[in-house]
Order: C-alpha cells, then structure tokens, then sequence
C-alpha cells in the first residue's frame, strides 16, 4: 500500500503541497496563502488518521501493569487470554482503516466547521476578495481530507478482504442484422428474409445447450453489471477465518445501519417525545389515506437527496465519536455484542453448527449493506441516479393507481427480487451473481466492485494508456477483444482471449518499484519495469542482475493471496523459521496465443503460467497486490479463495 501511495502522488491524484490551504481549524483569519503554516497542514493531511507512536518507557509500563495483574489476579488473567485472542480476531470499530479514528473524525469536524465559518463570513462581505479565497482554501482542505479518507478505506479493504481477483477481459458484442447468418428461408424453401428469432437469439456461447441461445441479446444488456462478478460464497466448504472476516465486514458496513436503529429505538421509546409524536401523526395520515408504499419510496429517495452533501453522514459520525466516550453509549452499537459474548466456549459450538449457513447470510448481507451505504452517501453519483429515478417511477406506480394496485406492485417486486436470482443460476450455472437477492433493489456496486473501478479508472489507468499510445499500441483491457469474428466456442465474459505481444524487458531497464520476495528458490527482488508493463523477478549476485522470470502486465490473468506455512517452504535459500514472512502472492499469466474452450476449467486449461512469490511480508504483498491491479488498466472480478490440497507440492516447481 505504501508503494501504491506513492504512484499516486506521483501521477498527481494527490495535490502539492503547496496547493494546500494552511489550516484545517476554526481560525478562518489565518488562511493566507504562501503562510508557513501550509507546510503544517500538508502534513496534518499526510498522517491523517495515523495513531501517535508510544514511547518505549509507555510500552515498558504497560507490560509491567499487564504482569501485576497476572500475578494479583491468576485465574482471572488466564481466562482473560483467550478471550483477547478471539476478540482481537474483529475489527470494532466503525472505521478500521483509520488508526486514531477519534483523532481523523476530529480532524475532519475541525475542516468543516472552519468552511462553514468561512462560508458565513462571505455571506455578511461578499465583495471580499480575501474571504473568498479563503473559501476557497477550506474548500480544498475538505476536499483534500475526503480523498484522502476514501483513498485509505478503498486500500484497507481491499487488503484485507479481497484475496483472489480474475481479469474480464471478453464482452458480448451487439448482434449485427447485416450479418448473413441472420438471414435465410426459414425451411420453406422461398427468398432469403430477415431472421429475427435468430438475430434475438444471436450465437448460442455455449452450443451444448440450446436454452443459452435466447439469453444471448439479454446478457449483451446486462454485461455492464456482469462485469462486476461476485461469486456466490455457497459454492466453498465453511471456513472459521471466513466466517470471522464476514462478520468483521458487517461490524464495518453496518454502521449507518446502527444508526438508523438508534433512531428508531427514541421513537418506539419516546426518548424524544417530538420525533415520536410526529412519526405517529403520519402514520395516522398513511392509514387514513393508504399510501404506505408511495411513503416508502419517497423516503428512500428523500434520504438520499437530504444527504447529497454528507451533512447527515458526518452528523452521525460525530455522534458516534462522541458516543465513543460514554459508557452507555457504545451499549446500543452491535460492536459491543461481541465484545461482550467474547469467549471461545460460547462462540465455537454455536458457530460450528451454524457456520456455513450464517458465512453466506451474513457475507451476502455485509454486501448489501456496503452498496446500501455508497447510494446513501452518494458516491457513484451515475448509478446513484438511476436508483432515484428508478424510486420516482416506483412512485409513480404507487401513487396514481388504485392501493390495491400499489399492493400487487409491491408483492411482485418481492417476488421478483427473490426469485430472479435463482432462476438466472439455474438457467446458466456460471451467470453472474451479486451474492444476495435483495441487491437488486439498488443499484449500486459493492465496496469490492467500487474499489476496482477506482483502481482501473484512475489516475494509473490513464499513464497506462498513454504509455501503451507512445509505443504505438493502445490497450484498455475493456476493449480487449477478437476481431476473427469466430465465437461459437468462446466464453461470453471470457478470461482469457488473444493478447498482443509486447517487449520484453532488459536488464538495464529503469525499475519504478521492487518489492522483496522468493520465488523458484531464489531470493531477489519483484520489480516493475519497462514503463510499468512488465514484472519481473531478479534475483542480484556478486556481477549483476539475474532475471529469472519476466512477463508483461497484458498477459495477466488472476493474482491470488496465500499464507504459507514457513516449514513447508522450500530449503534453499534460507529462511529464518523465526520471521512471520508466511504471505504469498501467487500470479498466473496467459500465453500470447492462449484461448479458453467452451466448459474448460481455468486449473485443467493448458499453456497458463504460474508463478508464485512467497517469503513475503504481508504489507509487501498486499502493496504488489494493490499496485498491479491499479496499473493494469483490466476490469477485475472477485473470486472466493481458493481451496487447495496439498498446495504447496506444486507451487515451488
């Protein structure tokens, strides 16, 4: 992550600092460009959210207080261990990604309560050229904190939840009604027509079934939304550290949801008798007038309008940052469930008899409630939009006609919700799925799905292309597709297709970043050269640079994250059996001619190349993760971890 920072500081997605205003407080007066004080604030900005380093004499007190209780209190202390050991297997936190949460809330508060004061400064002068431009200064702080925030949330959880990714390369191209297939006799014998049944159908992708045929015009429709492929979690074996991170991910994703009960807990409560009072006086006006639907989706439009800004998203951070402080506060968050249903007794054999069902459940819920969360927050404006207007139609539909009409609309949108997720993986076994039938009702992508796009249409993206245009050869990754016109037998999101021949690296080649790593029993250095087109893997000795494998990103296929054991690594060289340098990085590359066949499993397909990195530092590895991803310029899919046996006889070849 650290090296992914850096090229995007170096591309520019993060401004100067020299472009920073020079303070994030409330003191408006002393945001006056070219201050000294800018150089503060850039920094403010670089550790945002970065936890304050104890001392080593704080660190020595701490052991020596944890070593008085275990002797004062034995038997207290001993239960107390696996307690702390199951719990620190969670995030509880609202916003893992930043080491002092308090602190980056506190942060951000202070920025915009400076733009507000600004902003109502200007409001009493507004002829003042000064006031303006500090404006304009606490604008881009704010603007400046918000980026830096999403940069590090996409980054985190992309780390740590996101362990195999797949590249889409294929798209199912519109049928051509100038094509002569599309034209014949129909079997009667008389003048060439217009087919239309066929031309609808166009080419069956998988001839071994002709149901598919009919399926083909619509997946040309909805491959915008298959390109952001989920895999259904059902289809691997119950794992306890999954099952640990799916619920870590709704602890994390469930935070506006908490909210939202807190909310709902003074109403039914009457802890504030005018809320309560005026919920209860519209719902005397719905059942009078029976627009109970109409209401409904006006209130899921309404919130998303009163939110465009984040003012409701900020003002419930504050409460939670507040709430933080207060014993009884924290009470009401489901963070605290697990805090206080901590042991191991209690979790294991409740969970072992409810694991695989509740992995799913709750990973599709965690899923649901992210893509909630980014149309709330407003964070893909596009998609954001066609949630809205596809709310107002609902309205529409809802309001005008009859309420018994209104009630049939609403038992047919469930039912067409719970079963057209069903029927699509009935009718092809590998359709896409979005991991829970209740996503269709936003239209949004998951946090994973959003982080991709960002990392493909970002800033790196872009180098990408414009290197690939000065060596004259342009390549998106999207638009990576055949032009032999020949696609009875091929997948329609095929992940492996054609690929163009690039340039090798040399050795003189100027390296952007290396990462240490083994592979192939050498100890060297993964490296990304040739203009950030190719990674290779050199290993240095006594005269110079040996590479031992080099490959261009265009051949990329799937990069997949592995913990190895380290007695089960190879002998030579060494490695100390004391380091916990068990990450690993697998990558498997296409050939340059390399195509998959209709119904071919990727593991049973020919001519793929495997290469394996390990000995790795976790942080290391995910940086090469992120990094490689970013640049591709690909649009990537999550895959479940894989599950292997006796993996690592066959990863050191």
């Amino acid at each position: 992550m650290r090296t992914f920072s850096r090229i995007l500081d170096h591309l520019g997605h993060h401004d100067s600092a020299a472009d920073l205003p020079n303070d994030i407080g409330n003191n408006v007066s002393s945001d006056v460009p070219g201050s000294d004080s800018v150089h503060d604030a850039s920094r403010k900005l670089q550790s945002h959210g970065a936890a304050v380093e104890p001392s080593r004499v704080d660190k020595l007190k701490g052991k020596a207080k944890k070593l008085q209780h275990a002797i004062e209190h034995p038997r207290q202390a001993t239960k107390q261990r696996p307690q702390k050991k199951f719990v620190d297997q969670f995030v509880l936190t609202e916003q893992p990604w930043l080491t002092d949460q308090a602190k980056a809330n506190f942060e951000l508060f202070e920025a915009y309560d400076a733009l507000k004061s600004a902003e109502t400064a200007l409001d009493l002068h507004p002829r003042d050229l000064d006031l303006k431009l500090r404006v304009q200064h606490a604008e881009r702080v704010v603007l400046d904190l918000e980026e830096r925030r999403e940069g590090i949330g996409l980054s985190w959880h992309l780390s740590r939840y996101v362990h195999r990714a797949r590249v889409v390369r294929r798209f199912v191209k519109f049928p051509d009604r100038s094509d002569p297939q599309h034209f014949g006799d129909g079997g009667t014998g008389k003048e060439q027509r217009f087919l239309w049944v066929k031309w609808l159908g166009h080419k069956p992708f998988c001839p071994r079934d002709v149901r598919l045929e009919r399926l083909q015009l619509a997946l040309y429709g909805f491959q915008d939304a298959g390109v952001a492929y989920i895999e259904p979690t059902n289809t691997k074996s119950y794992n306890r550290q999954e099952l640990i991170r799916a619920i870590e991910r709704l602890l994390v994703a469930s935070q506006s949801l908490q909210y939202w009960w807190n909310r709902i807990r003074y109403v039914y409560r009457w802890e504030n008798p005018w809320l309560t009072s005026t919920w209860l006086i519209l719902y005397l006006l719905l059942l009078k007038t029976g627009y109970f639907m109409t209401f409904y989706y006006s209130y899921l439009l309404w919130s998303n309008l009163s939110n465009w800004d984040g003012k409701h998203t900020r003002n419930w951070m504050k409460q939670s940052t507040e709430r933080s402080t207060q014993t009884h506060g924290r009470a009401v968050m489901l963070s605290e469930l697990v805090l206080r249903h901590g042991p191991d007794a209690w979790f294991e054999p409740f969970m072992e008899e409810m694991g695989p069902w509740r992995q799913e459940q709750i990973l599709d819920l965690a899923q649901f409630l992210e893509i909630s969360n980014n149309y709330y927050m407003s964070r893909n404006r596009r998609s954001g939009m066609y949630t809205s207007v596809t709310y107002f139609a609902l309205i529409l539909i809802c309001g005008l006609p009859s309420l018994e009409f209104s009630i049939k609309v609403f038992w047919l949108s469930c039912g067409f919700v719970l079963l057209q997720g069903e029927a699509n993986l009935e009718l092809v076994p590998k359709a896409p799925s979005r991991g829970g039938p209740c996503e269709a009702v936003v239209l949004e992508p998951s946090n994973t799905v959003r982080t991709f796009l960002c990392l493909v249409t970002g800033p790196i993206s872009g180098l990408v292309a414009q290197v690939d245009c000065s060596n004259g050869t342009y390549t998106t990754g999207m638009g990576d597709e055949d032009d032999d016109g020949d696609d009875d037998e091929s997948m329609s999101f095929d992940c492996l297709a054609n690929i163009d021949q690039h340039q090798l690296s040399s050795p003189n080649d100027e390296v952007a970043t290396s990462w240490q790593a083994h592979c192939k029993e050498h100890r060297g250095r993964l490296e990304l050269v040739n203009d950030m087109q190719a990674l290779r893997f050199a290993s240095r000795g006594g005269i110079g640079v040996n590479t031992i494998w080099t490959h261009p990103i265009s051949h990329l296929l799937e990069l997949q994250k592995l913990t190895l054991p380290l007695t089960g690594l190879p002998a030579k060289p060494s490695v100390t059996k004391l380091s916990k340098s068990s990450a690993a990085l697998r990558i498997i590359w296409a050939g340059p001619s390399r195509r998959q066949e209709p119904g071919e499993d990727d593991d049973a397909a020919s001519g793929l190349v495997e290469e394996v990195l390990y000995a790795m530092n976790s942080e290391d590895r995910d940086d090469v993760f992120n990094t490689v991803i970013g640049i591709s310029s690909f649009a990537w899919q999550e895959l479940q971890p894989e599950i292997r046996s006796g993996e690592n006889r066959t990863f050191f070849r």
